[in-house]
């Protein structure tokens, strides 16, 4: 991928068509690579989380291609998806702890 958007740039290819076959690559190995763990674990369910599910271009992209390949697709709805959830998980991570010393 890295050395396909070199060669586009050395070819003075447009910056936004380089930008979408970047994405689309970013979505198609997303894919396949869910594809291949059902396969190989039988897990239906997808979750899409973290800072890169901030860019929706991704996002939508990723999620419409999952759940029309049958995939259950998860997201976020009240935590932030970026580094900002990260400390909610922590809390949910400590208090399982805390309990497990009772």
């Amino acid at each position: 991928m890295i050395r396909g958007i070199v060669e586009d740039r050395k070819k003075r290819v447009d910056k936004s068509l380089i930008s979408r076959k970047f994405h689309n690559t970013v979505m198609a190995f997303s894919v396949e690579i869910c594809k291949i763990l059902r396969k190989e674990y039988g897990h239906k369910g997808v979750a899409l989380s973290g800072g890169v599910f901030q860019n929706e271009l991704l996002l939508k992209g990723i999620y419409r291609e999952l759940t029309a390949a049958g995939f259950r697709v998860y997201t976020q709805a009240k935590i932030p998806c970026n580094d900002s959830g990260l400390s909610a998980g922590q809390l949910v991570i400590a208090s399982k702890r805390e309990r497990g010393r009772d």
